[in-house]
């Protein structure tokens, strides 16, 4: 849990003639990429950066849009319009079609499906009734726990969400915190519905993930398999919110009926820098 405020998004597209040095066969990770990103920004090595798009300072952190397909009765084709692209899987039961819906999203080699958004037909959840101020909830991702604190009143603290409404305000509330989380917010993505908080792996796997609530008020389902797919963007922004979502085929519908994925935050309302990096100005 951190006590800072919710801080500040910046998105960058930089320009540059050679390749991004990620080392060979991809392997760098972490830290690493931090390393070769400020290497090509300080022109050291072979490449330098030409150009490049700011938006620089927008004041909330960044996060993904998301929306979810949820499968209850299917059968036939099922799945969804993705950007107008209709993409489906053959039901088997409920619960696979999560899975067999996500596999084909992530399989698509459509122009405006691949590289925009990703899936994953595991989910798990926090479902809240009547929460008190001071419950603990915690979200594990391999070897790092985020914790996340109930308070009452409007909060824009990292780790904190507000439970002074009812239910359905307190999950919402819940869900805007775990999506605006710096780092967690890579891994993990949380989607309200009717005072239960969806958890989603954006990494399409369980393994190493755990939820954990400090208080019976609090019920909480590990993530699993489970009978829904859902659709987020690829990268954080309010870009993703304008990609939009269908249902496809029997037994579909789009949880809180969106239309399009809902949650994005960060790269419009910053501050424009258009850079000339050899010296010259816009």
């Amino acid at each position: 849990m951190s006590n800072r405020d919710a801080g500040f998004n910046t998105l960058v597209s930089l320009s540059h003639r050679v390749p991004l040095d990620l080392g060979r066969s991809n392997s760098r990770k972490g830290r690493e990429v931090m390393v070769a990103l400020a290497n090509l920004v300080n022109g050291q090595g072979i490449g330098q950066v030409d150009a490049a798009v700011v938006v620089a300072n927008q004041a909330t952190m960044g996060a993904c849009a998301g929306a979810t397909l949820v499968i209850s009765g299917g059968a036939g084709a099922v799945g969804g319009i993705i950007n107008g692209v209709t993409i489906t899987a053959t039901h088997s039961s409920d619960t696979a079609d999560g899975a067999l819906i996500a596999t084909a999203i992530n399989a698509s080699v459509n122009a405006i499906v691949q590289g925009f958004v990703r899936a994953t037909g595991l989910g798990g959840s926090f479902t809240l009734a009547s929460v008190v101020a001071g419950t603990v909830l915690k979200i594990g991702v391999g070897t790092s726990t985020y914790e996340f604190v109930a308070v009452s009143g409007t909060t824009t603290t990292l780790g904190r969400f507000d439970i002074s409404g009812n239910d359905t305000a307190d999950a919402l509330s819940l869900a805007a915190a775990i999506n605006c989380f710096p780092i967690l917010n890579q891994s993990i993505r949380a989607e309200s519905v009717a005072g239960v908080c969806h958890i989603y792996p954006l990494d399409n796997t369980a393994t190493g993930k755990r939820l954990m609530a400090s208080a019976a008020t609090v019920t909480v389902s590990q993530i699993a398999a489970v009978a829904r797919c859902h659709v987020a963007a690829v990268m954080p922004g309010n870009i993703g919110n304008a990609f939009t979502i269908a249902l496809s085929g029997t037994g579909v519908t789009v949880a809180n009926t969106n239309t399009r994925l809902v949650g994005g935050l960060g790269g419009t309302t910053g501050t424009v820098k258009r850079v000339n990096a050899t010296g010259g100005t816009f």
